[in-house]
């Protein structure tokens, strides 16, 4: 996978990804760590690289289709990660 462009956290959500991953390790307990793995990939919860829907398909063998619709059971899982399709829409769809 190439590693995509850092996403800016406290610009979309006013608060640093040490406060979003503290507020989001109390939702993962919920998880399957498949889901962990793709939430972190697809929204750059790791040093804020994220990927897109295909490289992370890619490398679990299934399409970006699949992939997304793993996000979306994950985010609706938790609810603590609500706020994430904000960022999943503009990510997909960015104004700039």
């Amino acid at each position: 996978m190439n590693k995509k462009k850092k996403v800016n956290w406290e610009y979309y959500f006013g608060i640093s990804i040490n406060e979003i991953r503290e507020l989001i390790s109390k939702g993962f307990e919920y998880l399957t760590s498949r889901e962990k793995e793709i939430l972190i990939k697809t929204f750059g919860l790791s040093g804020g690289n994220y990927y897109t829907l295909k490289e992370v398909g890619e490398v679990y063998g299934v399409d970006k289709e699949r992939i997304r619709q793993i996000e979306a059971v994950s985010i609706a899982k938790v609810p603590e990660l609500e706020e994430f399709r904000l960022l999943a829409i503009h990510k997909r769809n960015p104004l700039t």
